[in-house]
This record gives C-alpha cells, sequence and structure tokens, in this order.
C-alpha cells in the first residue's frame, strides 16, 4: 500500500442541516500497531478531518493507503473540561464537571471564575461566567456511519509546496553517522549527545538526543525570519525522559538565552504538555495534555494571515488570532535545547526527532488533518 493513497468521503448533518464535526475513520478488521511499547491487534483510527460548517462535506486521508472497510464517527466539539480562571477566546467551548447534555461555548472573550458555576441551559441568551460571556450549546452524541469502501488512488510522491521548503531534515543513514544532511542544502552541526542512525527508530532513522547537552543548529539566515509571512513548523518527537518541575525541554526554538526570542517549542514543566511560543510569547499556543514516554508524536505549528494554529497529531488543539511580525534575532535556530544556551539537562530534550519540516510562504495544514505515514517528499512536480 506505499504507493497509493486512500480516501473516505461525505457530508456531516445535524436535523438535515450542515455541521462541523470532527470526523475520524476507523478500520474495521484489527490491525497490528504499538500501545504503550506492546504491539496488540485492535481497530485503530486511519486518519480525521474536519467537515465543512457550510456544507457538511468532509474528506479523510486514511493511513498506509488502507483500502479495506472502514467506519466513520462524527464527533461534536466537547470542550475543555471547567478549569478555574482559565482564559477564554472567542469560539472556545467548555463541559462541566457533570455532564449535562450542553456545553458552553464562548461569545465575547475573558476569564472563567474561581468556582464552577450553575450552569444555564438556555441556548438562545448568553450569560457571564466570571468575566467570559457564553452561551449554552446542546452536546449531540456521536454518530457513526459504515462500513465504507475507501477510494483507492496512486500515491503522490512530490511535495506541492517544495520551492517554499526551507529546510527538511530525514535523519537517515547508518548507526553511527554523524552527518546531518538538510535536503535543501543547509547546514547543520551537531554538538554533544546526539546519535543519528536506522536503529533509532522513524522514517528510516531518526536523531536521538541524550538529554543533558546535545543538540543541533543552524545559523540564522533570512529564510528562517518568518517576519509576517505564513509559515509551517513541524516534526515528528518522541520523549523519553518527560519533564519534571523547573524543567523546559527545549524540541525546536529560534531564541536568545536573554528571552528575546523568534519561536520556541518545548515541553511544559511536571508533563503538563507542550507549549509554542512566537514573537516573546505575544501568541502562545498549547496542548495541556501530558505526554507518554516512548511514544510519537507529530506537532506542527502553522500562520495563515492572522491565524495562528498549533496540531498535535494531526488534532487542531489551539488557536489564536494576532496580526503581529515575529522578531528577527541573531540566535542559531536550534533542536534540542530550549535556546542557544540552555543545552544543560533541565533544558535539553532527551528522545528522537525525525521529518523536521519548515515552511517559509504557506501554512500546509488549517484543519484537523491526519499525519503523514511516511517521509516527507524532497522533490517538487516533475
Amino acid at each position: 500500500m506505499a504507493d497509493q493513497t486512500s480516501t473516505v468521503a461525505g457530508i456531516v448533518q445535524i436535523a438535515g442541516q450542515p455541521a462541523a464535526r470532527t470526523v475520524r475513520a476507523f478500520s474495521y478488521d484489527a490491525i497490528a500497531h504499538q500501545i504503550d511499547g506492546a504491539e496488540v491487534a485492535l481497530a485503530k483510527s486511519l486518519g480525521h478531518a474536519k467537515s465543512d460548517p457550510a456544507t457538511g462535506t468532509y474528506e479523510i486521508s486514511l493511513l498506509g493507503g488502507y483500502a479495506d472497510d472502514v467506519f466513520v464517527v462524527a464527533f461534536d466539539d466537547y470542550g475543555k473540561p471547567f478549569t478555574p480562571n482559565l482564559a477564554l477566546a472567542p469560539g472556545e467551548r467548555i463541559h462541566p464537571s457533570t455532564p449535562s447534555g450542553y456545553v458552553y461555548e464562548c461569545d465575547a472573550a475573558g476569564n472563567l471564575p474561581t468556582e464552577e458555576p450553575a450552569w444555564v441551559n438556555d441556548t438562545g441568551t448568553s450569560q457571564l461566567y466570571g468575566t467570559a460571556s457564553m452561551i449554552a450549546r446542546q452536546f449531540y452524541r456521536p454518530v457513526v456511519h459504515g462500513p465504507i469502501r475507501p477510494l483507492v488512488a496512486e500515491a503522490k510522491n512530490y511535495d506541492e509546496h517544495w520551492s517554499k521548503v526551507v529546510s527538511l531534515l530525514h535523519f537517515d543513514g547508518p548507526d553511527g553517522s554523524t552527518a546531518i544532511i538538510d535536503q535543501t542544502g543547509r547546514t547543520w552541526t551537531a554538538t554533544g549527545a546526539v546519535e543519528i542512525g536506522e536503529s533509532k527508530g522513524g522514517f528510516g532513522g531518526s536523531a536521538l538526543f541524550g538529554g543533558s547537552n546535545g543538540y543541533i543548529e543552524t545559523p540564522i539566515h533570512d529564510d528562517l525570519r518568518f517576519g509576517g509571512d505564513d509559515f509551517t513548523i513541524e516534526l515528528f518527537f518522541r520523549p523519553i525522559t518527560l519533564a519534571t518541575a523547573n524543567q523546559y525541554r527545549g524540541i525546536i526554538g529560534n531564541r536568545r538565552n536573554s528571552g528575546t526570542f523568534a519561536f520556541t517549542l518545548y515541553q511544559n514543566q511536571n508533563n503538563t504538555g507542550i507549549s509554542f511560543r512566537f514573537a516573546n510569547g505575544a501568541v502562545i499556543l498549547g496542548d495541556p495534555r501530558p505526554l507518554v514516554s516512548g511514544e510519537w508524536y507529530h506537532v506542527a505549528a502553522t500562520r495563515a494571515g492572522d491565524a495562528w494554529r498549533l496540531f498535535v497529531n494531526g488534532e487542531l488543539v489551539s488557536i489564536q488570532f494576532n496580526t503581529i511580525s515575529i522578531p528577527s534575532v541573531t540566535a542559531s535556530v536550534n533542536l534540542g535545547r530550549l535556546d542557544d544556551d540552555k543545552s544543560t539537562t533541565p533544558y535539553a530534550f532527551h528522545g528522537n526527532m525525525d521529518e523536521v519540516r519548515i515552511t517559509k510562504g504557506v501554512a500546509r495544514y488549517t484543519e484537523t488533518f491526519t499525519p503523514p505515514d511516511k517521509p516527507f517528499p524532497d522533490k517538487g512536480p516533475a
């Protein structure tokens, strides 16, 4: 199936009207895959997408060109759990601690109260909870459709945005290799406890960072300065040591030790997920879910106009709106450390990275998508 792609498509409706929902495709037959380091045979999520709010249409690209029957499940947005004093932006949803059949959508930015309120199930009038104005929305249970036979096609082996790729690292090569090859010709240098090789996992190999003083860097260049341009920064990473108290383990960043930075992605302390910060923290995107040691994650941050988005494993987990321009800094772009001086244990990444790709001038992802299941192409259309 490596040389084919497959998709399923359809329309989501609620009471006969188009609806925006997260839609996931699951295999009917059991598939062998890894869970917590053990191989199990279970039905597997093969991809997801977001249906269009105006038409209800969706299309899901299935992992590995999967061609057998699938079932599709449409999920309503259940929102975040109530969290004291949580800051909310318009469109974000909260669900009560006790399910009631309703969720509450923010329609004017503010902060939730310190204690969970008595929620009002009025779908016609906004209520003030803390300083956030919110309105009740009926929560619809998941709807299942299937079986569906996917549409199979020949796979593309090129990147339609290749001309905008400013860095691409595969980290392929035999064990013990020290050369960092960037498919765009950029020079990267490994320092300290960094190993590259086929046995490290990933797609044909990956980089393993030791967690104490290992990092990879490239000098800053105009290609890596985004200013007000659209962009996509993405990579696969597999944490081994998870951040504890007072640790912020850096994954990728363009940041000075003084605190001035263009962008930085890191593990939050106490393993409270990841954060991607831009423009000295003017834009902060995050996913608070704890990471799992030994599990691979695909993470992507994009900018499309004034919309900044963070995706984890293809799921849109955070969005902010800001017209700010990313400042130009002299720091190198780093992998595996928080900034250009913090490469020791509290700030150093311990784990693997693979398929690091930076694209300037285009936001590759603007809604939920299926993460790639093979290396990124390193050529454009013929």
